[in-house]
């Protein structure tokens, strides 16, 4: 950096474990004359936790406002970074990919960014993930990090909530308990105030290290704390299967994949039959995000629509027992599966579903597509 450009850093952790980057050059610039540029990360647009990287730095913010502006040929990503710019003249919001490529939100249009501030940004960027998100560690690691009767904090993604347990059990997975009422109490919270089988990205913190993970909220088994919790829950990692069908379940590592920031490199890993239950678990969580990623460019303008007839659905649950077949070499596929539907007024029905997998290549991950969501 040249001299007379020494940028000074001051970080400052929030309560939503947000930091914020002061950046100022050598000469005085007052407060009202002051631009900055807000990077800001977060799990989905709706979730409450968010992590901050504030700069104080004109020369960046010009850089992007004088850059210029293409008609993208892909629509808005679905992303989990944000990034505002405030100056005297106004507001200006962005999306960014994960590559550091710049979307105006209002003019639907990319950045076309210099190299060296795409570069830039995508640096920034990846230090404010890493500060958001935890370490993807397969379970056998976090087995010996979290041994049985060993106490950590469970912080939810979504919310920042947080509350301490205890892992009692489990040996491909972690059977955990809420260590007292109140962390039942905030556990529930978590839960809008009631027990759930939905899976929650989370991350849970030991000592200094946060790692990611899936939670579930629905007590059952046995508990030994006193602790109004009755029961235990599971906690997922990398890798970690059920105890009875000892197979992986998808919803949890989707979640897991999802708490390390790494969503899009669960997706691409998926054959379309886990694909259809990750879609089918969306819809009994009412995760937009997620429903939205699976989807074909296709289906984006009735988006709107299909969320609102997804608002409509208590749970949903897939009755057709899949006879899978290899889908390697494959570049689309078809799934017709029947599923029990209940519907929040009221009401249960049995519905049939067709759903139409594609991929541009062996190596692009499937996408969803259907003439609707539901055929009868």
């Amino acid at each position: 950096m040249e001299k007379g450009n020494r940028v000074i850093i001051l970080i400052l952790f929030t309560l939503v474990f947000s930091f914020v980057f002061f950046a100022s050059f050598s000469h005085n610039v007052s407060s009202k004359e002051a631009s900055k540029i807000t990077i800001s990360i977060k799990s989905s647009p709706e979730a409450i936790n968010e992590t901050k990287l504030t700069i104080y730095q004109s020369k960046i913010i010009k850089e992007i406002v004088k850059s210029p502006l293409y008609p993208s040929k892909v629509v808005l990503p679905f992303t989990d970074t944000y990034i505002t710019i405030n100056q005297q003249s106004g507001v200006r919001r962005y999306l960014a990919d994960q590559y550091g490529n710049l979307f105006d939100v209002r003019q639907l249009k990319k950045v076309h960014l210099p190299a060296h501030l795409q570069e830039q940004l995508f640096t920034y960027i990846e230090i404010i993930k890493r500060k958001h998100y935890g370490e993807l560690l397969p379970w056998e690691e976090v087995d010996t990090i979290i041994p049985r009767k060993t106490k950590f904090q469970v912080i939810d993604l979504e919310t920042g909530l947080r509350f301490n347990v205890q892992r009692r059990a489990g040996s491909h997975h972690a059977d955990v308990q809420p260590l007292s009422k109140e962390d039942t109490k905030i556990m529930r919270e978590i839960y809008e105030g009631k027990w759930s089988w939905d899976r929650r990205a989370i991350l849970i913190q030991i000592g200094n290290q946060r790692i990611a993970a899936s939670m579930n909220g629905m007590p059952h088994g046995f508990g030994a704390l006193r602790n109004g919790f009755p029961g235990h829950f599971c906690i997922h990692f990398k890798g970690s299967i059920t105890h009875i069908t000892r197979n992986l379940d998808p919803g949890h590592q989707v979640m897991v994949y999802k708490a390390a920031g790494k969503i899009e490199q669960y997706l691409i890993t998926l054959n379309p039959y886990d694909l259809v239950d990750v879609f089918l678990m969306s819809l009994n969580q009412n995760d937009k995000q997620l429903f939205k990623m699976l989807l074909s460019k296709n289906k984006y303008k009735e988006i709107p629509s299909l969320l609102v007839e997804m608002d409509k659905i208590d749970t949903i649950s897939r009755t057709t027992i899949f006879d899978k077949t290899n889908t390697f070499n494959l570049m689309s596929f078809e799934i017709p599966i029947e599923v029990n539907l209940y519907w929040k007024e009221g009401g249960r029905e049995k519905r049939k579903m067709n759903f139409l997998l594609k991929r541009n290549s062996v190596t692009d991950r499937w996408i969803i597509d259907f003439e609707e969501l539901f055929t009868d």
